[in-house]
């Protein structure tokens, strides 16, 4: 396996990995108290820190969840069409398409931690992107080199 193809796959299996990590949290007050921040130590346990997933079985209904799934699963997907696909045409559209995936992919990810703190599963996915997009920035250089 080349560089190019293990950087993309390791960037791919990054992103799966953060859909079981928190990506976010905010501290909030457990329902039925003040929900103004503490002023002192004191005061620490009225405040709940809530985290956020992508995914989130409570709301299998709604179509936005879904979205968020499929925004981190479909480098892992991409990854396993390079690897079977023996179709030019395919596999130029697919690599033409990633650099616009990659982008709603990290849309995703900011619009996830725009409100709170960002946690482990932010970083990881963060390291995800930068993997496979250094992984397509390599293969557009080789395709590049090769042409000439």
């Amino acid at each position: 396996m080349g560089a190019v193809r293990l950087a993309k796959s390791i960037g791919a299996v990054l992103l799966l990995a953060s859909l079981c990590l928190p990506m976010s949290s905010c501290v909030g007050g457990v329902p039925g108290t003040d929900d103004k921040p503490a002023a002192t130590s004191d005061n620490n346990e009225s405040q709940k820190r809530t985290y956020h997933y992508v995914w989130t079985p409570t709301r299998w209904a709604e179509p936005e969840p879904y979205l968020f799934l499929l925004g981190f699963a479909w480098p892992t997907g991409a990854v396993l069409l390079f690897r079977r696909t023996r179709a030019r045409w395919v596999r130029t559209c697919a690599w033409l398409a990633e650099p616009i995936l990659l982008a709603g992919t990290t849309y995703l990810l900011w619009a996830m931690t725009l409100f709170g703190d960002p946690e482990v599963g932010a970083f990881v996915a963060a390291a995800g992107i930068a993997s496979y997009a250094l992984g397509w920035i390599a293969e557009a250089g080789q395709a590049a080199l090769q042409r000439h």
